[in-house]
């Protein structure tokens, strides 16, 4: 199982630590990001402008495809509160984790 990373300009990648509190590594922030998306409830698909929002506990993370292929991160937001009825499955959470060589944070 190959896992697809999203590209990560310097402002995501910023505000991502902000949001998180995480230090950590452009590269580690990819996997990171890789692994809440596909862990993450997929909110919102907008074929108008080709983005796509996951909910992963109290993080929206917004990832756009652009015209030529590439998908980046676009936007991160903390919410108030965990989303309602979330759930982390921490076994795919550990086993991802694992895969794309990062540790656990839950």
């Amino acid at each position: 199982m190959n896992i697809k990373l999203y590209e990560l300009p310097n402002y995501a990648y910023n505000k991502f630590k902000q949001v998180t509190g995480w230090p950590m590594s452009k590269e580690e922030a990819e996997k990171e990001i890789a692994r809440m998306a596909l862990l993450g409830i997929p909110v919102h698909k907008d074929h108008k402008y080709n983005q796509i929002m996951y909910l992963f506990d109290n993080l929206r993370i917004r990832i756009n495809t652009t015209f030529d292929g590439r998908e980046l991160v676009t936007g991160i937001w903390e919410l108030k509160e965990p989303i309602y009825g979330w759930d982390l499955n921490t076994k795919q959470y550990a086993k991802i984790g694992k895969k794309l060589g990062l540790e656990s944070r839950y």
